[in-house]
């Protein structure tokens, strides 16, 4: 079936990651290719509805390919809940005559793309997030890049942690997902790692402390957490856990926060390659007239899901790798 589609309009949302630039690349050389304009929506939802729809120039996505972020920008827009601010997106994007509008972004993103949807603008979404926790990608546009950040930032603390003899935590993003911290863990060795799957008390960390570096005799002890647990539902925060370590055994303890340096990783071969697939399963999309689906990673291959069927599934448990790298590499 021949592509119909006339104008494409592309938007990035949500929290930026590695890779986005390489997908806008894949979806404007795709669309000019096949003679469609391509549009690029300035700002996520908030620049839907204040009109900064722009004609893409080719040259500026192609300058972008290699940088990391968004050069599109992005930002959150709560009042995108409201029908009327809805309408006037749908407005804008039917004055410029946009058949299609690809979103890329996490599960916050697709629900204002089911929104939209619903309203009847043809939309195809793709899953852009280090934090990979959109359950309908086995893994997301960034993840890659923000393991490598996480993974190359670890190994200098280890470094320098066995040079002094010191205990280190590491907090990484993710939100409520524990992928980065259970990877970037395997990947890296660390003793231990938590996420919200095997959350350890205060007394349990410097206890498992005490038996790595007191017991068996090692010059470090790992540690990898994952956001919002420490500090949070009244546990313990990092600082004082690392204060109990240093009161009760005598061993120095440093806290480190990586922060947005995980989002602004340029973007990995690897990264880069999938951000082309998911634009190409994009492009098959339109070719076939399939809209309001979400598109994610099974395997090797991309595939699609409705709004609902993506939207209702669940991230899977990662207990047996969080178990299994804690064994391994902390003996616990």
């Amino acid at each position: 079936m021949a592509i119909q589609t006339k104008r494409i309009a592309i938007l990035t949302s949500g929290g930026d990651s590695p890779g986005m630039n390489p997908a806008i690349y894949g979806l404007v050389q795709q669309a000019i290719i096949n003679n469609i304009q391509p549009y690029l929506v300035y700002e996520g939802y908030k620049g839907l509805v204040e009109d900064q729809i722009v004609l893409a120039n080719q040259q500026e996505v192609i300058d972008h390919f290699f940088d990391s972020g968004t050069f599109i920008y992005s930002a959150r827009l709560v009042e995108f809940k409201d029908l009327e601010v809805r309408k006037k997106a749908v407005s804008n994007l039917k004055a410029k005559k946009i058949d299609t509008l690809v979103v890329i972004g996490g599960d916050g993103s697709y629900q204002g793309a089911k929104l939209l949807s619903e309203m009847g603008i043809n939309v195809i979404a793709m899953p852009g997030t280090i934090d990979n926790d959109v359950s309908s990608s086995d893994y997301t546009i960034g993840f890659y890049s923000a393991l490598e950040h996480i993974t190359r930032t670890i190994q200098e603390i280890i470094s320098t942690s066995v040079s002094h003899n010191r205990v280190s935590i590491s907090e990484v993003m993710g939100r409520h997902c524990g992928d980065l911290a259970v990877y970037a863990a395997i990947a890296t060795k660390a003793d231990l790692v938590i996420t919200p799957e095997n959350i350890k008390s205060t007394q349990e960390i410097v206890d498992l402390a005490a038996k790595r570096m007191l017991q068996d005799h090692k010059r470090t002890f790992t540690v990898i957490v994952c956001e919002h647990i420490y500090g949070e539902d009244g546990r313990d925060s990092l600082k004082t856990i690392a204060q109990q370590i240093n009161d009760q055994l005598g061993i120095k303890t440093n806290v480190n926060i990586l922060t947005y340096g995980q989002r602004g990783q340029v973007p990995t071969p690897m990264e880069r390659i999938l951000a082309i697939k998911f634009a190409i399963k994009a492009f098959e999309c339109i070719n076939d007239q399939t809209y309001g689906v979400v598109l994610g990673l099974s395997g090797d291959e991309i595939v699609t899901y409705n709004f609902q069927e993506a939207l209702n599934k669940r991230n899977p448990s990662r207990i047996k790798l969080i178990n299994l790298s804690n064994r391994i590499n902390g003996g616990f």
